[in-house]
């Protein structure tokens, strides 16, 4: 009877004993992270099914048990501490192999969940990079108005600021991969991969950059053009009311002192001839380069003396030479005493 005991609980320990060793060497084969996707994959089913053997392996761990107690029951008492012992080296080798199955097999299934994250983030990233590629793809339009220009700078604004907002995705793409690599040692994420990513997004962030600040310029030069042009809009209109005052239908001086009133307001077309002309008119060009005009060339005096004398209906027999300080002075004719004579010629 004493026999028997011995021998169920000599076999049942070297079965469990057995198990065991088989799953820590599936284990260590498998207990692995290194290489591409498909090699991890293939691990992370292994020791799922490794996993699974838990129950079988805890029925012999039990057998071991009944088999010791049975031992126990029969054998001498100088004989029980050697029974104990080896049922805790059972015990212990048993938790041992259950705390190997699942490190193993969560360590495996993190880096796999870990590699599944980051290429869903790196497929975000990519997708967004082609869509910006293609917002930037078109030219920008030159040849519009200030409000279409204001328009596509406030956009251009938009697509910047929306690259600048990626870069923070960018640098958790970075770390991810500089984690990962160091895991599995996959050429897809080491440094040259996630070089290319930054060299790639650099590009993006410069082409948007360049946008706005072609856009800022456009911009910028049209605006001090139209304000230019607002302000010789009203500078004419002044000009138009005051010579209208002056030499005008409704003009109440009399035609002696009209003359004198456009020299008082510097009005005078023979002051005005003397001196250069200060306005320039910003054209834009068919690149949408603005150029200045250059200033009317300067009439000879001679020139100008004919077409006051025309003006004012004096016969080119009355004509006086200049003065001494190499002034003309036209005489005064019956035009003066004619407002609308003198007002259609300068409105005309």
């Amino acid at each position: 009877m004493t026999q028997q005991p011995q021998e169920g609980f000599e076999g049942s320990v070297e079965d469990a004993r057995e198990w065991m060793k088989a799953v820590q060497e599936r284990l260590q084969i498998n207990d692995n992270t290194q290489g591409p996707r498909a090699a991890l994959e293939a691990r992370l089913r292994e020791t799922e099914k490794i996993c699974q053997l838990e129950p079988e392996g805890r029925v012999k761990v039990d057998l071991v048990l009944q088999a010791a107690e049975a031992r126990l029951a029969g054998c001498p008492e100088d004989q029980k501490p050697a029974v104990l012992a080896r049922l805790r080296d059972i015990k212990a080798q048993w938790e041992e192999t259950v705390t190997y199955m699942i490190h193993c097999h969560s360590r495996i299934e993190w880096v796999w969940l870990h590699w599944s994250e980051y290429l869903l983030a790196r497929d975000e990233f990519y997708r967004w990079f082609q869509k910006m590629t293609v917002a930037l793809a078109p030219p920008v339009e030159l040849q519009l108005g200030l409000k279409e220009k204001q328009w596509q700078l406030g956009q251009a604004q938009v697509l910047l600021h929306d690259v600048s907002h990626q870069a923070v995705l960018l640098d958790r793409l970075l770390e991810e991969a500089a984690s990962l690599f160091h895991r599995i040692g996959d050429p897809s994420v080491d440094e040259d991969a996630q070089r290319t990513m930054k060299a790639e997004y650099e590009a993006v962030k410069a082409r948007a950059q360049d946008r706005v600040d072609l856009l800022e310029q456009v911009t910028q030069e049209h605006e001090r053009f139209q304000a230019d042009m607002d302000e010789l809009q009203l500078w004419l209109q002044a000009v138009v009311a005051k010579v209208n005052g002056c030499v005008g239908r409704s003009c109440s001086l009399p035609a002696g002192r009209r003359l004198s009133a456009l020299q008082v307001t510097g009005l005078c077309p023979r002051r005005a001839a003397r001196e250069p002309a200060q306005v320039r008119v910003y054209v834009t060009g068919s690149r949408g380069q603005g150029r200045c005009r250059p200033p009317r060339p300067q009439v000879p005096r001679e020139e100008k003396r004919g077409i006051w004398w025309r003006m004012f209906g004096a016969s080119a027999a009355s004509r006086k030479p200049l003065n001494q300080q190499g002034i003309w002075k036209p005489r005064a004719t019956a035009a003066w005493s004619r407002p609308g004579v003198l007002h259609g010629s300068l409105s005309g």
